[in-house]
């Protein structure tokens, strides 16, 4: 099961508001994947009581993903590393491996923020497991 939040979740209860409605469906869906995905598909057996804490983290992640589309399209846009005039030609560049590493670690963070609570999950989340997060205890 992915992990499914609504827009009324996200508004009301995690109280986000970077995210427009039109773009919601989208990123909340690669969000969902992408947390179930670090839970190697657990985010199904997760206890109902602790199910606000998987939505809170795809929360989180849905906001990230929004970022990293900014910057993918600010890199795009205003990223232009070449231009050949003759025979016409442009090149633009792409989020740099170092923004693209940022933002990895920041929806890993995330996630581990809400899951490493939740019993079922907790240790995907360890130290050991999950190094990018060894100052989230």
């Amino acid at each position: 099961m992915t992990p499914g939040v609504d827009c009324d979740f996200y508004t009301n209860v995690y109280l986000g508001r970077a995210v427009e409605p039109e773009d919601f469906p989208r990123l909340a869906a690669r969000a969902g994947e992408y947390v179930d995905g670090l839970c190697r598909g657990r985010c199904g057996s997760v206890p109902e009581q602790d199910r606000d804490l998987v939505r809170f983290a795809v929360c989180a992640v849905i906001e990230l993903l929004q970022d990293q589309e900014r910057m993918e399209r600010r890199a795009f846009t205003e990223g232009k590393t070449s231009e050949t005039v003759g025979s016409y030609s442009v090149s633009y560049g792409a989020l740099s491996q170092t923004g693209a590493r940022y933002l990895e670690e920041k929806k890993r963070e995330a996630v581990a923020r809400y899951l490493a609570a939740v019993p079922a999950l907790r240790a995907l989340f360890t130290v050991r497991s999950f190094p990018c997060i060894h100052h989230i205890r």
